[in-house]
């Protein structure tokens, strides 16, 4: 299928034909299926998207009406016309109580829903290595030179608020009205608010108010410092596996750059999905990227499932991912036929078996329910079930090797629900944490940081 064509499908907001979709499944790489099976599971959950903070992916997503949201200064003054929000109290105040002076606390509420893109990813992590590849690519169209080596130093300089700027004026101009600010993370969840003058912005003050810590000095100040960078830790923690919930992502609107659609991405891409880069998509890529994103914003008869896919991946992770890793580890036919049997019970009797698994979630969607988004959604979710199903199956009927192939299987889903950091003290309150979370750890070295940490508040005293 033809790029031009894809987009004219897009564009008209009409299904791919059954046709279309068996060859879009021939030119979608296995490997990429299941990159976007995992950026899918992992929207707006900060585990997966700390192991990965390069993103690929956006998504256009509602924030409720009556959402609190925070934003925390140096003065009572006015907020400018475009500025963050954080979701979470604490990393609101982390940002500025660290700092000398007071701090003031813009508490707000949302008066109704409101539109917004989400990027994946640490997409708020201003550093060197990828972070910030989507967000120039969708702003420029392509990867500044001084930003393809990893190790060039002004990548992390470039003005948060000209990007904030810019971003808002896509809104303003491709949006139609429609998009109102931007969501990202870093150590935690913000949202870029793209207009704080309008009267009809969407959202109303609820309080101003000096929070300044008190210490036992007759001064405010310093003596948190250290305690804030704990605290936004720990509230990004609660957002680590569950999913951030004032946020409502629209699954028939989620764009990933790695469609088979957007030729200039590799499709033969490692395992190691945190060292990938956006640094070889062409401008057209990029171009039609966003083409297919403000057109689908304005779409109001485009086609959607309303099948919560995220809820979907979920349930697979739960359902065969201790199984796998169990797989994995025993050592007689026995166990092995028995953990192989448990995962695909529901499919047995006759034959078949392998496709029934393969469609358990999707069987009675027809092209005609689904977004053009969806259809990759739908090839990603089969094709991990064939994978996992295929192995289960071979397992149970057959003698394999089962502890070899179950390892590579792992290595093909790379789920990180396979890695944690064992029993955490908590009584000594400490996190169980999956990487050097900018900004609170981000003089950290990104290279050296290896798999799951168990920390605590000395780690944000040293490197804070």
């Amino acid at each position: 299928m033809s790029l031009l064509l894809f987009l004219l499908l897009c564009f008209a907001h009409i299904a791919l034909s059954s046709s279309s979709q068996s060859l879009l499944h021939h030119l979608t790489s296995d490997r990429n299926l299941s990159f976007i099976f995992t950026s899918l599971h992992g929207l707006l959950r900060q585990l997966p998207n700390t192991l990965s903070p390069n993103g690929f992916s956006l998504a256009v997503g509602t924030i409720p009406a009556y959402t609190i949201l925070y934003h925390a200064r140096k003065d009572a003054g006015a907020i400018p016309r475009i500025d963050w929000l954080a979701f979470d109290a604490e990393m609101s105040y982390g940002i500025m109580g660290g700092q000398h002076g007071d701090t003031w606390l813009h508490t707000f509420a949302t008066t109704r829903s409101v539109k917004v893109l989400v990027f994946d990813g640490m997409s708020a992590a201003i550093r060197t290595g990828g972070t910030l590849d989507s967000q120039m690519l969708f702003l420029y169209g392509e990867i500044p030179d001084e930003a393809r080596n990893a190790g060039e130093p002004e990548w992390s300089d470039k003005p948060e608020f000209q990007r904030a700027a810019e971003l808002c004026a896509w809104a303003q101009e491709h949006g139609g009205g429609e998009i109102e600010g931007f969501v990202r993370m870093n150590t935690g969840f913000e949202v870029l608010w793209c207009d704080f003058e309008t009267l009809d912005s969407g959202l109303k003050l609820v309080s101003k108010l000096n929070v300044t810590a008190l210490s036992s000095l007759p001064r405010r100040g310093l003596p948190w410092a250290n305690a804030a960078g704990w605290e936004w830790i720990r509230s990004a923690a609660w957002h680590f596996t569950a999913p951030e919930q004032r946020v409502i992502p629209d699954y028939c609107r989620f764009f990933t750059f790695y469609d088979p659609a957007f030729v200039s991405f590799p499709s033969n891409l490692t395992t190691r999905k945190n060292l990938h880069r956006l640094t070889g998509v062409t401008k057209s890529d990029a171009t039609a990227f966003k083409t297919q994103i403000a057109q689908s914003i304005h779409a109001i008869t485009m086609p959607c499932s309303g099948l919560d896919w995220r809820r979907v991946t979920q349930d697979i992770m739960d359902r065969y991912g201790a199984r796998i890793h169990e797989l994995s580890l025993v050592s007689t036919v026995e166990r092995a036929r028995e953990i192989a049997f448990a995962g695909v019970m529901p499919f047995l009797g006759e034959r078949g078996e392998q496709e029934r698994c393969r469609s358990a979630y999707t069987k009675f969607l027809t092209d005609e329910m689904l977004s053009p988004q969806e259809h990759l959604l739908k090839d990603s979710v089969e094709i991990v079930l064939e994978r996992i199903c295929g192995l289960f199956l071979e397992v149970y009927f057959d003698d394999v090797r089962w502890r070899e192939k179950a390892r590579e299987l792992m290595m093909w889903l790379d789920w990180g629900v396979w890695r944690s950091c064992g029993r955490c003290n908590e009584k000594e309150g400490e996190v169980c944490v999956p990487g050097p979370m900018w900004p609170v750890l981000g003089l950290m070295d990104w290279e050296e940081w290896e798999g799951m940490r168990c920390v605590n508040r000395s780690i944000v005293e040293r490197h804070g």
